[in-house]
Protein backbone atom coordinates (compact mmCIF):
# COMPACT_ATOMS: atom_id res chain seq x y z
CA UNK A 1 0.00 0.00 0.00
CA UNK A 2 1.42 3.28 -0.80
CA UNK A 3 -0.13 6.91 -0.56
CA UNK A 4 -0.39 7.06 -4.51
CA UNK A 5 -2.60 4.04 -4.27
CA UNK A 6 -5.19 5.87 -1.56
CA UNK A 7 -4.57 8.30 -3.42
CA UNK A 8 -6.22 7.01 -6.73
CA UNK A 9 -8.72 4.87 -4.69
CA UNK A 10 -10.10 8.18 -2.93
CA UNK A 11 -10.02 10.19 -6.42
CA UNK A 12 -12.08 7.00 -8.16
CA UNK A 13 -14.37 6.82 -5.66
CA UNK A 14 -15.44 10.92 -5.56
CA UNK A 15 -15.55 10.87 -9.04
CA UNK A 16 -18.31 8.07 -8.96
CA UNK A 17 -20.03 9.68 -6.29
CA UNK A 18 -19.98 12.68 -8.56
CA UNK A 19 -21.02 10.71 -11.25
CA UNK A 20 -24.09 9.44 -9.50
CA UNK A 21 -25.29 12.63 -8.03
CA UNK A 22 -25.40 13.77 -12.06
CA UNK A 23 -28.36 12.92 -13.50
CA UNK A 24 -26.39 12.62 -16.94
CA UNK A 25 -23.34 10.83 -15.38
CA UNK A 26 -25.65 8.55 -14.28
CA UNK A 27 -27.07 7.79 -17.41
CA UNK A 28 -23.45 7.75 -18.85
CA UNK A 29 -22.70 5.01 -16.30
CA UNK A 30 -25.44 2.88 -16.63
CA UNK A 31 -24.59 3.02 -20.22
CA UNK A 32 -21.16 1.94 -20.13
CA UNK A 33 -21.90 -0.61 -17.24
CA UNK A 34 -24.64 -2.05 -19.59
CA UNK A 35 -22.28 -2.66 -22.21
CA UNK A 36 -21.95 0.40 -24.26
CA UNK A 37 -20.01 3.19 -24.89
CA UNK A 38 -17.50 4.89 -22.51
CA UNK A 39 -18.07 8.09 -22.58
CA UNK A 40 -14.49 10.37 -22.03
CA UNK A 41 -16.09 11.67 -18.47
CA UNK A 42 -15.67 8.22 -17.62
CA UNK A 43 -12.10 7.85 -18.77
CA UNK A 44 -11.11 8.51 -14.95
CA UNK A 45 -12.23 5.52 -13.81
CA UNK A 46 -9.72 2.91 -14.11
CA UNK A 47 -11.88 0.07 -13.27
CA UNK A 48 -14.21 0.73 -16.55
CA UNK A 49 -13.53 0.14 -19.98
CA UNK A 50 -14.85 -1.00 -23.20
CA UNK A 51 -14.42 -4.49 -22.83
CA UNK A 52 -16.31 -4.34 -19.15
CA UNK A 53 -15.16 -3.97 -15.74
CA UNK A 54 -12.00 -4.75 -14.18
CA UNK A 55 -13.18 -6.32 -10.94
CA UNK A 56 -9.43 -7.14 -9.90
CA UNK A 57 -8.96 -3.23 -10.17
CA UNK A 58 -12.56 -2.49 -8.03
CA UNK A 59 -11.22 -5.21 -5.39
CA UNK A 60 -7.90 -2.85 -5.27
CA UNK A 61 -9.87 0.07 -4.69
CA UNK A 62 -11.75 -1.30 -2.34
CA UNK A 63 -9.16 -2.85 -0.06
CA UNK A 64 -7.31 0.87 0.28
CA UNK A 65 -10.96 2.14 0.89
CA UNK A 66 -11.40 -0.67 3.36
CA UNK A 67 -7.50 0.44 4.96
CA UNK A 68 -8.27 3.88 4.57
CA UNK A 69 -11.27 3.83 6.88
CA UNK A 70 -10.27 1.20 9.66
CA UNK A 71 -8.81 1.62 12.78
CA UNK A 72 -5.00 0.68 11.31
CA UNK A 73 -5.41 3.31 8.39
CA UNK A 74 -2.83 5.38 10.44
CA UNK A 75 -0.44 2.71 10.64
CA UNK A 76 -0.55 2.20 7.10
CA UNK A 77 0.04 5.66 5.78
CA UNK A 78 1.02 7.33 8.26
CA UNK A 79 -0.14 11.21 9.70
CA UNK A 80 -1.98 13.46 7.49
CA UNK A 81 0.62 15.32 5.79
CA UNK A 82 -1.50 18.45 5.00
CA UNK A 83 -4.04 20.80 5.91
CA UNK A 84 -7.52 20.83 4.32
CA UNK A 85 -7.72 22.13 0.82
CA UNK A 86 -10.28 24.95 2.04
CA UNK A 87 -10.37 26.68 5.12
CA UNK A 88 -14.42 26.20 5.87
CA UNK A 89 -12.97 22.42 6.07
CA UNK A 90 -10.94 23.34 8.60
CA UNK A 91 -13.07 23.51 11.84
CA UNK A 92 -14.75 20.24 10.85
CA UNK A 93 -10.89 18.75 10.32
CA UNK A 94 -9.81 19.83 13.63
CA UNK A 95 -12.87 18.95 15.58
CA UNK A 96 -12.61 15.00 14.18
CA UNK A 97 -8.75 15.03 15.13
CA UNK A 98 -9.29 16.76 18.37
CA UNK A 99 -12.25 13.97 19.06
CA UNK A 100 -9.91 11.13 18.25
CA UNK A 101 -6.72 12.15 20.05
CA UNK A 102 -8.81 12.81 23.36
CA UNK A 103 -11.02 10.09 23.07
CA UNK A 104 -10.02 6.90 26.05
CA UNK A 105 -8.45 10.02 28.38
CA UNK A 106 -10.27 9.24 30.80
CA UNK A 107 -9.10 12.26 33.19
CA UNK A 108 -10.59 14.36 30.57
CA UNK A 109 -7.21 16.11 30.35
CA UNK A 110 -3.85 16.18 28.80
CA UNK A 111 -0.39 17.60 29.55
CA UNK A 112 1.06 19.55 26.84
CA UNK A 113 3.38 16.92 25.63
CA UNK A 114 0.79 13.72 25.72
CA UNK A 115 -1.43 16.44 23.57
CA UNK A 116 1.91 17.24 21.15
CA UNK A 117 2.26 13.59 21.35
CA UNK A 118 -0.95 12.01 20.53
CA UNK A 119 -1.39 14.96 17.74
CA UNK A 120 1.52 14.14 15.92
CA UNK A 121 0.54 10.61 15.19
CA UNK A 122 -2.30 12.28 13.71
CA UNK A 123 -1.29 15.43 11.64
CA UNK A 124 2.28 16.44 10.88
CA UNK A 125 1.90 19.93 12.25
CA UNK A 126 1.20 19.42 15.75
CA UNK A 127 1.69 22.88 17.01
CA UNK A 128 -0.27 24.39 14.64
CA UNK A 129 -3.56 22.35 14.83
CA UNK A 130 -3.39 22.47 19.27
CA UNK A 131 -2.92 26.47 18.60
CA UNK A 132 -5.92 26.38 15.73
CA UNK A 133 -8.18 24.44 18.39
CA UNK A 134 -7.32 26.66 21.30
CA UNK A 135 -8.32 29.58 19.47
CA UNK A 136 -11.19 28.30 17.78
CA UNK A 137 -12.51 27.12 21.04
CA UNK A 138 -12.65 23.41 20.49
CA UNK A 139 -9.82 22.53 23.30
CA UNK A 140 -9.61 25.22 26.53
CA UNK A 141 -6.10 25.53 28.31
CA UNK A 142 -4.80 25.89 31.40
CA UNK A 143 -3.50 29.45 32.24
CA UNK A 144 -0.19 27.91 32.40
CA UNK A 145 -0.59 25.66 29.17
CA UNK A 146 0.02 22.40 31.35
CA UNK A 147 -3.05 20.97 30.59
CA UNK A 148 -5.69 20.78 27.62
CA UNK A 149 -9.48 19.44 27.47
CA UNK A 150 -12.31 19.28 24.91
CA UNK A 151 -14.05 22.56 25.27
Amino acid sequence: MTDGQAHAALKQSRMLMSLIRDPKGRIALVDALGGGEVEPRLGGLDWLSPEGIDAERVGDHHTELSMLASERGILAYGPISQWPARDGDKPAFVAAVMARVFAGVSRGWLTEAELTARVGMLFFDEAGLRRYAVDAGLVERAEDGSRYWLA
